[in-house]
């Protein structure tokens, strides 16, 4: 079982993940990201590689065009959300309930009993690979007096 993530800067990230958008990890230690809204990032190098994991460099979690001001320049931009774009033209973490698309754009996961092709598709996690609908996942449900000794 994996830790929750820390919130603060810490040594060993092997262990207990970073916060992201806080801290990402480098060498196996949690530094600060450095870059914020409105800041100049990258998402390939000097080479024209991807960079992996870009978005993480900007504490919004999205490094991308500004397709009104800056058309080559990539900039930290506001969280994405469904319809924004997510991988090509930039690289960034869609918000909860969503998922980037081989489009490159964010889309909405799909309720339960909406068309899917994949698990990924649905909100639920389940794409019922007969019917190609998203199926209800049973939620596990436990007691923390089970877990927690006093």
């Amino acid at each position: 079982q994996i830790p929750a993530p820390s919130d603060t800067i810490h040594d060993d990230c092997s262990k207990v993940p970073c916060v992201d958008g806080v801290g990402k990890c480098m060498d196996q230690v949690c530094v600060p990201v450095g870059l914020h809204l409105s800041d100049v990032c990258h998402v390939k190098d000097e080479l024209g590689r991807p960079i992996p994991r870009a978005a993480y460099n900007c504490s919004t979690l999205n490094c991308a065009k500004d397709p009104d001001t800056h058309a080559n320049d990539y900039y930290c931009r506001a969280p994405a959300v469904v319809s924004d774009a997510c991988a090509g033209d930039a690289a960034a973490v869609c918000e909860t309930g969503s998922l980037c698309a081989a489009s490159g754009i964010c889309k909405a996961r799909a309720p339960d009993g909406f068309k899917c092709s994949v698990n990924q598709d649905c909100r639920s996690g389940s794409c019922n690979t007969d019917t190609k609908t998203c199926d209800y996942r049973e939620t596990c449900h436990f007691s923390w007096a089970d877990k927690v000794t006093q």
